[in-house]
């Protein structure tokens, strides 16, 4: 019993000092060939060691773990928005000095571009944008914000993770940030209405 268990804390330990590992795995193929390779472990957004940090302990080390689901490419489209607004109902508990920094961990992390898979049935595929939460945030911080986009995504093409299929800017709501102002048209660069 003894022998099991020092053999699996040692198992641990050789995996702890292991430290990150790349793992790479292909998703897709075209003719037996991978056509876009899926990569593990490479980064994460800055902004989730902001939120882990603006109030430290547990509370927050919890909001920054369940902050990385949101932005991933299949998580309903105001979730993102849901989660920024989950930080800021959060930062009510702590003293304003604490709720500043946590609020702006929130709007950071409501202008974090999310994750978005390519659209493969195109030779090369072509990189695509993510929808916009069409309703407004619980939190007046956030009105007016939205994700970033890659300046790289094709800006009239769209991934829906409702249908899980590519959709073009204008076939429907969610490829039109939601003007929770009525100030006009919005600036996707920056995320803000002008």
């Amino acid at each position: 019993m003894f022998a099991r268990a020092a053999l699996l804390v040692s198992v641990i330990q050789a995996v702890l000092l292991l430290g990150s590992v790349e793992a790479r795995t292909w998703i897709l193929e075209r003719d037996g060939r991978a056509i876009y390779a899926r990569r593990f472990g490479q980064a994460q957004p800055d902004v989730l060691m902001e939120i882990a940090a603006a109030c430290g302990g547990g509370i927050c080390d919890a909001l920054a773990d369940e902050a990385i689901a949101p932005l991933l490419a299949v998580q309903p489209e105001c979730s993102q928005q849901d989660m920024a607004d989950k930080i800021i109902d959060a930062s009510r508990q702590f003293d304003t000095i604490t709720q500043s920094k946590m609020i702006a961990a929130a709007v950071k992390y409501r202008q974090t571009e999310k994750n978005t898979p390519p659209d493969s049935s195109t030779n090369p595929p072509t990189l695509l944008n993510s929808v916009y939460c069409q309703k407004a945030p619980k939190n007046n911080q956030l009105n007016g914000l939205v994700q970033a986009q890659d300046a790289a995504n094709d800006p009239n093409l769209f991934f829906d993770p409702a249908t899980g299929t590519t959709v073009t800017r204008g076939s429907q709501p969610n490829t039109v940030p939601f003007d929770t102002n009525g100030t006009g048209v919005p600036d996707d660069v920056s995320g803000f209405y002008r």
